[in-house]
């Protein structure tokens, strides 16, 4: 394989792409043909076949060819070329493979993905990820939960999708301090004249630049746990992740873990308990996890 790799990156780009869609469709489909190539890629019959032989070549065990239909089937040898990623694979099974810009995607109507309920408008992301990289800050027109429509002027420093909704990480002029906006509130947004200096970047923000260990068990009032060890791919019973404190409370929430310092939540809601309870203490967004108790006063970086 490490040489097999080396010869994938003296490829082109361009054909590289169609190997993968090679391999790709091999692995999660069984069969591809050049016409499913000619027609993804829309690229003539004669490179298609140039594309067919190099894989072949580099992967000889991995295909045979069936003269009646004219497919390229898997074999049972089959190693794939590219490293699929798991969570790539299972949002383009669902949602068609392809990149959606100059490739179309090839749909596959017996996979499904959760719908997703709260997306934000692209030309809203755009001149959020602008603002980002140019350093600078906006004026938003936002809607909050608690305090209603108001004029804010932010400086953005990250977008977050926490498993439910995006949002926008950002100092805060009015309040003067960093918080989380959801980005699905946000309308009529303009640049501001507003000149930013190092307090109000993520390199000042403690909570983003805080990284906390969260170590994950099965419920101990679970009577099974070997099932929820195996959802999570717990090592030795346990999961950790690494995260940042800013994301952790959304995180908690996310996974529905238990964070009562005595498990005290019913094991059929709470699959998962946080074992080091400790850690609850650097966490400002921690009262958004079930069963936790705020440690800190002031929980002005959750979304608003």
């Amino acid at each position: 394989m490490s040489n097999q790799t080396g010869d994938l990156l003296n490829i082109q780009y361009a054909q590289r792409e169609r190997l993968a869609f090679i391999d790709y469709c091999l692995e999660y489909v069984g069969k591809v043909s050049r016409t499913t190539l000619v027609a993804h890629f829309d690229v003539g019959v004669a490179s298609c076949s140039r594309d067919f032989k190099l894989y072949t070549s580099l992967a000889p065990h991995n295909v045979t060819f069936t003269h009646r239909d004219k497919f390229y089937y898997r074999t049972e040898e089959f190693t794939p070329l590219f490293n699929h990623e798991p969570s790539v694979v299972l949002k383009s099974l669902s949602e068609g493979f392809g990149d959606g810009f100059a490739n179309p995607r090839v749909q596959i109507d017996w996979i499904f993905d959760a719908p997703t309920l709260v997306l934000p408008k692209p030309e809203l992301v755009g001149t959020i990820t602008r603002t980002i990289a140019s350093r600078s800050a906006i004026t938003i027109c936002y809607h909050s939960l608690s305090s209603g429509e108001s004029e804010r002027t932010i400086v953005p420093h990250a977008i977050v999708n926490n498993g439910q909704r995006w949002h926008v990480r950002a100092f805060d002029l009015q309040s003067q301090s960093f918080r989380d906006f959801v980005c699905t509130r946000i309308e009529h947004v303009s640049s501001s004249e507003h000149l930013i200096d190092e307090a109000q970047t993520a390199s000042a923000d403690a909570q983003w630049q805080q990284r906390v260990s969260l170590e994950l068990v099965p419920h101990p009032k679970l009577q099974h746990k070997k099932s929820i060890e195996l959802d999570f791919e717990m090592q030795e019973g346990k999961r950790v992740i690494e995260t940042r404190a800013a994301l952790a409370g959304y995180l908690l929430r996310y996974w529905n873990v238990d964070c009562s310092e005595d498990a005290d939540l019913p094991s059929e809601q709470n699959h998962l308990w946080l074992k080091n309870s400790q850690i609850k203490s650097v966490i400002e967004n921690i009262s958004l996890a079930p069963g936790a108790v705020g440690c800190f006063a002031n929980t002005v970086s959750m979304e608003q």
